[in-house]
């Protein structure tokens, strides 16, 4: 199953209406700062991906993955994908990511680690994975 095929069966059944992305509605009442940004192909195997991504990633990684920290939806109740990515890449939120991680890397540079940058702690992307393991068996 691709990273399209997951997001619009059900990150979009989990977030339509809700106006705002799965990561923040997992953790909206107490967001979090992101440490590391994940880039990812529409078209891999979300399983394969997210194994990785709990692979290479620690305990207190805050992840940005755009599939999961984007309202996708597309159904007026929250902004377009279009108007959250803007016309300026570095009001983006993947150019906002990127300048946080930056900035953050500047001020604690002895906490840094050679990394790039989502929105959802690694113990949600266990339970995505478990999910996507047992949903596709049906």
């Amino acid at each position: 199953t691709t990273m399209y095929d997951f997001v619009d069966k059900y990150v979009t059944s989990w977030t339509r209406g809700r106006g705002m992305g799965l990561a923040l509605l997992t953790n909206g009442s107490a967001p979090l700062e992101v440490t590391r940004m994940v880039s990812h192909s529409w078209a891999e195997n979300v399983e394969e991906f997210l194994e990785q991504v709990i692979k290479s990633s620690g305990s207190g990684d805050i992840l940005f993955i755009c599939a999961f920290a984007l309202y996708q939806c597309e159904d007026r109740a929250g902004p377009t994908i279009a108007e959250q990515v803007g016309k300026i890449p570095g009001m983006s939120p993947f150019g906002r990511v990127l300048s946080n991680i930056h900035r953050r890397r500047l001020e604690r540079p002895w906490k840094s680690r050679c990394a790039l940058a989502v929105h959802m702690a690694p113990s949600a992307l266990i339970g995505l994975a478990l999910i996507v393991a047992g949903a596709f068996l049906f």
